[in-house]
């Protein structure tokens, strides 16, 4: 995000309630941060004239350090934590191909790792000298269908011509199948040992459980409301009538 160098002072405000004071001087991005539960966090953050952050340094003791070639991608960066204890830093270095992918990623240990990608600049193979390897295919609307990796992490995916997942299954072979409305929202997942449906008309969900017959119904911030126990006994979390 392009930054604004005419601001030269102002306060946000977060839901939190978290009071952020930005003072703004050129080049240099000032921030300080106080939350009400009186911790203090203050971080110093300077740019460069195209807004890249290229130095950061934060009460805590870390400090990152960025450079950039003349696209804006960011070629190094540089992590440092200071505490009592010990020192800690490393460092990395990275090269893009003309679209603007990352290619080739090394560290100052000497780890290396590189990328490729299809057409559509989504990425299809990783291969680290760590011995770490992972591939990737996409189906035509270039959502993921299936992903494995060289140390046994296996997933299967597919999806409708929407683009909405219907069907997955996890590394560990567990299966879910997936159903939507009319709209496009979620509206029942079916998995190994329960099932999910989603009422988004009342904003409500259903929960049943097949290893103990349990079930729940929970609102939209997923509060339980009631649920129903192993004996059919019904228990209410709030005062509350939910349609079934």
């Amino acid at each position: 995000m392009k930054k604004d160098y005419n601001v030269i002072e102002a306060i946000e405000i977060e839901n939190d309630g978290t009071i952020n004071y930005v003072n703004c001087n050129y080049d240099v991005l000032y921030r300080r941060y106080y939350s009400f539960s009186s911790y203090k966090f203050e971080t110093w953050i300077e740019c460069d004239k195209k807004g890249n952050i290229i130095y950061c340094k934060d009460s805590n003791g870390s400090e990152q350090i960025n450079k950039y070639d003349e696209n804006n991608h960011r070629i190094y960066h540089k992590y440092l934590q200071h505490n009592d204890n010990s020192d800690y830093s490393i460092e990395f270095w990275y090269n893009y191909d003309e679209q603007g992918n990352i290619i080739y990623i090394k560290d100052d240990n000497g780890t290396e790792t590189r990328y490729e990608y299809t057409n559509n600049n989504n990425t299809i193979h990783m291969k680290s000298t760590t011995g770490n390897e992972s591939w990737t295919d996409y189906n035509d609307n270039r959502t993921i269908m299936h992903q494995r990796t060289s140390n046994g992490y296996n997933t299967i995916q597919e999806h409708d011509n929407k683009g909405n997942i219907i069907y997955e299954k996890d590394v560990k072979g567990r299966e879910s199948w997936y159903d939507y409305d009319n709209k496009g929202s979620m509206a029942h997942i079916k998995m190994l040992n329960k099932e999910i449906w989603y009422n988004n008309a009342d904003y409500y969900k259903h929960i049943k459980c097949y290893n103990d017959i349990e079930e729940y119904w929970l609102d939209k911030n997923d509060e339980i409301i009631y649920y129903k126990d192993v004996y059919g006994n019904i228990h209410w979390e709030e005062y509350r009538k939910v349609t079934q």
